[in-house]
């Protein structure tokens, strides 16, 4: 028995199948870009907004596209769907970065 006191935070596991929602969620961002701050109707949605256009797109529930969204949030190293939003607002975030993190998640990575 060990009696350490320092405590790791769990690697995230690979999935044997990626989450379908973020994976068209990082498709999204991919095909139309993505917004910082508040949206606006007709331009891209924000990295949640994506995963939201997905979750309708394949039929989820909004419980369950919060979630993913949460889901998101814990692989971004957060806690709450708010952490998403301060992330993807962030000044040095590109579509590029936000599709990458989006795939990533999908994967478990």
């Amino acid at each position: 028995m060990t009696t350490t006191t320092e405590y790791r935070r769990a690697q995230p596991q690979p999935q044997a199948q990626p989450d379908l929602v973020l994976l068209r969620a990082a498709g999204i961002v991919r095909e139309r870009g993505f917004c910082q701050g508040p949206w606006r109707a007709g331009e891209p949605p924000c990295a949640a907004g994506a995963v939201g256009m997905a979750g309708g797109d394949l039929g989820l529930s909004r419980a369950e596209v919060e979630a993913t969204v949460l889901r998101f949030a814990r692989s971004l190293g957060g806690s709450a769907a708010g952490d998403v939003h301060s992330w993807n607002d962030a000044a040095w975030q590109k579509a590029e970065d936000v599709a990458d993190a989006l795939e990533r998640a999908a994967y478990g990575l």
